[in-house]
């Protein structure tokens, strides 16, 4: 049963309504004697003037039937006022710009005119009655007549009466329609051209006064201002095409060619008369026209909360981007070499805006930069603090972070590789619309947080603009190293994570940290809500984390440890000065195996291992058969080994290559020398002995050998006669006097002439 109210209101359904054809404001109800009475709520008009009609008297169930009959619509919240009704007194002062206003004064004098025959609400019945409403609105005028010597007219005090009821029974019910005057919102004929008179009318020539716009005009304003005025064209531009377009005519010239030419300034549209009937015919705002579709639909938008309103636990949505720093770095084995940007990518946590981890190196963003990223957030972080020589920084402060799921632009994180493998692992994936990295927000503002932090501060920054002319070049101020970019980086997101910040504090955080003395930062209020059991997602193994997201690189079991594979080359080749080690008897048995079993192929003893390129103190290696992953270390015969990463590894080699290269030349030139001094020397040598077998007899060949140990001693005992004489540096040298062989007689008989003449004893 549909129960009608005073205060609601009744309007028709598409003009169906017989007995109630405009919307109407219920004043009276009584169910009893079946009586209900009503009020237009807005006043007809005739001849410019505004009236507003009695009330009416109606069947309370005749209106029920039509309600139910969905003839009519029952407004049960009411119906609402005029802005100028609710308004109060000072608010129609700042409209209007008086104190006091016309219509605050108006509906004061209004009011006062019947204020003693509605300020009773109980007497409101007796005027809904036509005949008791006339008899109270004579005496009513009569004794304003009385006491105050002032004639009213009693249709006036009618319509105060209509007008009051009809508008919510209230003071400010009586406001005039002050708001409807004037022209507000209504375009102005123009007769005349408005506005400052140019320079030819100021000189008293007549003819040239400005451009009077007529309503055809203002229409090719609006398109030329919608269509030719497009992102990345000028207004300049715009005007002369809706000159040439429809304010020119063809001319022929004397040989015959046809020229367009432009009608005079004073019989076309000027800029300022494109600039404001363009955007007002067109709609559209001269702002919006400097901006694409995409960056529109990011400014041109009301912000109705935050990023993270969704968010209610840690690990549930971690926001990934990459962006480049704002730093130039120099090569870790010549600082006078630059090596441009780097590529940064910070995992945040959308709670609070903690970074549990990151990215940071010379490769473009991919996808095994994005697992490296993701594996460093969930990863341990004491080996690494150590090796980056942060021995001061609390390890505790780096919390592992796995996330249940992930958002990113349509870049890096955009790829199968990502999406089967975090698919697998169990984490959800969401991107953000094209060109629209605003929707991400919570990274990019840590994007421009560690710009600030550091990358600015550093020499070589850009300062994230676009070099002009006069600026000085920033690769020109480049003085770090990339190991020492990752070392500062490292110390700006533990500042960022540690620094307090400005949030509402509730009850809650005042109880668990402030009246425990803790600070209110992003890594306590992480802590806290894992505390109390706020995590999304717990973490996996460390093992399940290696296999899942580090970086796979081919490398050879020898029988010095493993040696890595470079990435820069297609063939084969090792990256020489490193190799990793391990104790695990596994690990040992490849490598004796690899010292042993030689008889192989030379890809028999290659594998894959799991590496981080930015951090080269250790390896891992995982079992094919058993699922074990063995971590393998460094062993460098370099001793800042810490000041390497994997790419500093390969261009130190290529830097040694090229060393090798120029030094052989060198060593080829001094090899050439030694010969040809070796040759020379043994050529007077040669000489010498020649010299010696002229002046004494041939010694046959037998005899040689048999007597080379005899000669021994003798050299032996001279050689120690030497050690023990004086000298005689200054004596002149006397040669030793020539002892010609002579060979012992042969005891054998019937030697031949031949043998004989060998032996000297035939003249």
């Amino acid at each position: 049963m549909t129960t009608v109210l005073s205060g609601m209101g009744l309007s028709p359904i598409d003009n169906q309504g017989v007995l109630i054809d405009r919307t109407m404001r219920v004043l009276y109800v009584n169910i009893k004697f079946n009586q209900l009475v009503a009020i237009a709520v807005e006043p007809k008009s005739s001849n410019g003037r505004l009236y507003f009609t009695s009330p009416k008297l109606f069947h309370y169930d005749e209106i029920v039937k039509l309600i139910e009959a969905h003839c009519l619509n029952l407004l049960i919240k009411g119906i609402r006022l005029r802005p100028d009704v609710l308004a109060s007194d000072q608010a129609l002062n700042k409209k209007y710009k008086a104190d006091p206003c016309k219509a605050v004064l108006k509906r004061q004098q209004r009011y006062k005119l019947i204020e003693s025959l509605v300020e009773n609400i109980g007497d409101h019945a007796l005027l809904f009655d036509e005949q008791t409403r006339d008899e109270m609105i004579d005496k009513h005028i009569s004794e304003l007549e009385e006491s105050g010597n002032i004639s009213v007219l009693k249709k006036y005090i009618q319509q105060l009466f209509y007008q009051f009821f009809a508008e919510g029974s209230s003071s400010n019910a009586l406001t005039p329609y002050f708001a409807t005057r004037g022209g507000r919102g209504k375009e102005r004929l123009q007769k005349n051209k408005l506005g400052r008179r140019n320079a030819p009318t100021k000189a008293g020539i007549t003819g040239h006064q400005g451009f009077l716009m007529s309503d055809d005009d203002k229409k090719i304003c609006g398109f030329a201002y919608r269509n030719y005025l497009v992102w990345g064209t000028t207004c300049s531009h715009a005007l002369r095409k809706m000159w040439a377009n429809f304010y020119s005519f063809e001319e022929q010239d004397d040989s015959g060619k046809t020229q367009s030419k432009l009608l005079p300034k004073n019989l076309r549209p000027s800029r300022s008369q494109f600039e404001r009937w363009g955007a007002k015919e067109s709609g559209q705002q001269a702002w919006k026209k400097e901006f694409n579709k995409q960056q529109l639909a990011r400014l041109d938008r009301a912000l109705l909360g935050k990023a993270n309103d969704h968010i209610v636990s840690v690990g549930q949505v971690g926001a990934i981007d990459s962006t480049t720093t704002d730093t130039e770095f120099v090569s870790v084995t010549d600082r006078l070499k630059r090596i441009g940007l780097a590529t940064r990518m910070p995992v945040v946590d959308s709670l609070y805006g903690y970074i549990p981890g990151f990215y940071m190196g010379l490769e473009a963003p991919s996808a095994a930069t994005v697992k490296l990223a993701l594996l460093h957030a969930m990863s341990d972080k004491t080996e690494w603090l150590k090796f980056l020589g942060l021995v001061d920084m609390n390890p505790d402060d780096w919390l592992p972070i796995r996330f249940g799921n992930h958002i990113g632009d349509n870049t890096d994180s955009r790829n199968q590789i990502i999406m089967q493998e975090l698919n697998d692992d169990g984490t959800g994936l969401k991107y953000v619309p094209t060109s629209r990295s605003d929707m991400n927000a919570i990274v990019e503002s840590a994007h421009h947080s560690l710009h600030r932090l550091i990358d600015h501060l550093l020499p070589g920054t850009t300062r994230g603009k676009r070099l002009q002319r006069g600026d000085e070049r920033p690769d020109l101020s480049a003085r770090m190293t990339l190991i020492e970019g990752i070392r500062e980086t490292t110390k700006a997101i533990h500042f960022h994570n540690t620094v307090p910040i400005d949030i509402p504090i509730t009850l809650e955080i005042r109880q668990e940290l402030v009246e425990k003395g803790l600070i209110i930062n992003r890594l306590n209020l992480t802590k806290l809500a894992i505390q109390k059991g706020n995590l999304h997602v717990s973490l996996i193994s460390r093992e399940q984390a290696i296999a899942t997201l580090a970086t796979p690189i081919k490398g050879t079991f020898t029988a010095k440890g493993v040696k890595l594979h470079r990435t820069d080359r297609e063939e084969r080749a090792f990256i020489e000065p490193i190799r990793y080690l391990s104790k695990h008897p596994a690990m040992i048995a490849k490598f004796q195996e690899a010292k042993t079993n030689r008889r192989v192929a030379p890809t028999h003893h290659d594998a894959t291992f799991l590496y981080s390129p930015y951090q080269p103190y250790e390896i891992w290696y995982q079992d094919i058969h058993t699922g074990e992953i063995f971590n393998l270390e460094l062993d460098s015969p370099d001793n800042e080994w810490f000041e390497y990463t994997i790419p500093d590894y390969l261009a130190a080699m290529q830097q040694d290559a090229a060393y090798r290269h120029l030094v052989d030349d060198v060593k080829q030139q001094q090899h050439v020398s030694f010969e040809s001094e070796l040759e020379t020397t043994l050529d007077a040598i040669e000489i010498k002995y020649a010299e010696a077998a002229g002046k004494s007899a041939a010694i046959p060949k037998s005899k040689i050998a048999c007597e080379k140990k005899n000669n021994r001693k003798n050299e032996k005992s001279l050689m120690s006669f030497a050690t023990t004489k004086t000298s005689t540096r200054d004596q002149p040298a006397i040669p030793p006097p020539q002892v010609q062989y002579t060979p012992l007689p042969n005891k054998q008989q019937g030697q031949n002439v031949l043998d004989r003449l060998i032996s000297g004893g035939l003249k």
